[in-house]
């Protein structure tokens, strides 16, 4: 079930949606509210069974009412929904779910002989967590992801912070360039030995300089640099029965010559600490700058403070920033990032500058079957 609240001069008038039947109820609420008002229904009303069966509230041309009418509706609902368990009653709008639109631009609610001031302070505050952050380039999402260098610094960083997620593998090593660094620490740098290979033989003609410039998909970078107490992501299936399969995200806990230390950050082996050697990879086919294909030998990670949309799927993330400064560019990629994360509070979205507000958007890419 459905409310639909519809902002009238006199009264906030409910139309209940239910099949394709509108039954019109009405929800009083005093012109003059203070903050102590409360709305005028009785818990057998039958507004009241109503409000108890909606699961949602659409509360249309919200910015125009005053901000004392919401505080009353939210005590009336603690009340009403207080009855149902008295957990409700801690809970904005008794636990249930309120959905606000409007334009912020648009009429704000009339304060008799007030002021511009006056006006603005009675106007309904927007929930912080619903701020828009104007972001210039990727520099920025950075600053907003891991803003507190302190939580950084803790060996407890990675699974308590945000992961950001594009579209592309040259976002991906922006952003995971920009944020190591700023992380506290020291650099560790491996190199990779890198070799060409055409049907099956040696290359010996391509440049080695150009190889170590090549970043196939799916393959650790020919410079890795990496710092201790930092996220990584496994990219190839080292030890499953230990937990270390391709995807799995880790933090580094100590790096040597030969062999990289780290602990499991999520899942069934979370705790667990394992040790990753340098293996030889080989691109899975010839590249666009590349006839055959690359062998690299190299530790099969790469950091982890941004990932790809495609490896994060089948993830979970306490938190998620999604950056669409460079849009998706395959089905499904944007349904995955926006569902990583258990909850909407959880998730931040990055778009490109527009010129104005109302023409912030992105494409989706979905094929039609």
């Amino acid at each position: 079930m459905v409310l639909v609240v519809l902002e009238k001069p006199t009264c906030i008038m409910l139309f209940l949606l239910k099949s394709e039947q509108i039954q019109e109820l009405h929800w009083h609420v005093l012109l003059q509210t203070d903050e102590t008002s409360t709305c005028h229904f009785s818990k057998q009303s039958n507004i009241a069974k109503l409000l108890k069966d909606a699961k949602i509230i659409i509360w249309d041309e919200a910015p125009m009412t005053h901000k004392n009418a919401f505080q009353a509706v939210d005590r009336s609902l603690r009340d009403l929904m207080s009855s149902v368990h008295l957990s409700y009653a801690g809970k904005p709008f008794g636990g249930k779910v309120v959905v606000l639109g409007g334009d912020f631009r648009q009429v704000l609610p009339v304060v008799k002989k007030g002021s511009d001031q006056h006006q603005s302070g009675d106007t309904l505050v927007i929930n912080p967590h619903l701020h828009c952050y104007y972001i210039k380039d990727y520099s920025g999402i950075v600053e907003i992801a891991f803003g507190n260098m302190s939580m950084m610094a803790s060996p407890m960083f990675f699974t308590d912070t945000t992961t950001i997620l594009a579209a592309t593998n040259a976002a991906v090593d922006k952003i995971n360039d920009l944020a190591l660094a700023v992380f506290p620490g020291d650099s560790v740098v491996y190199l990779s030995e890198d070799e060409h290979i055409i049907d099956s033989a040696l290359s010996s003609d391509t440049p080695i300089e150009y190889l170590n410039k090549l970043k196939p998909s799916g393959m650790p970078l020919h410079e890795l640099k990496l710092k201790v107490n930092q996220p990584i992501i496994c990219l190839r299936n080292i030890n499953p029965r230990q937990g270390l399969c391709n995807g799995t995200r880790l933090v580094v806990r100590n790096l040597m010559r030969n062999t990289i230390e780290a602990e499991i950050a999520y899942g069934d082996h979370q705790g667990n600490f394992v040790y990753i050697p340098r293996v030889s990879l080989h691109s899975d086919q010839d590249t666009a700058d590349l006839e055959g294909k690359l062998s690299r030998r190299q530790f099969p990670v790469q950091s982890a403070f941004a990932i790809t949309i495609n490896k994060a799927q089948g993830q979970t993330l306490r938190n998620g920033i999604v950056s669409l400064l460079d849009p998706v560019f395959s089905h499904g990629q944007l349904y995955v990032a926006f569902s990583r994360v258990t909850s909407a509070n959880h998730l931040k979205v990055v778009l490109p500058k527009a010129e104005n507000e109302q023409s912030r958007q992105t494409t989706n890419c979905s094929e039609k079957g």
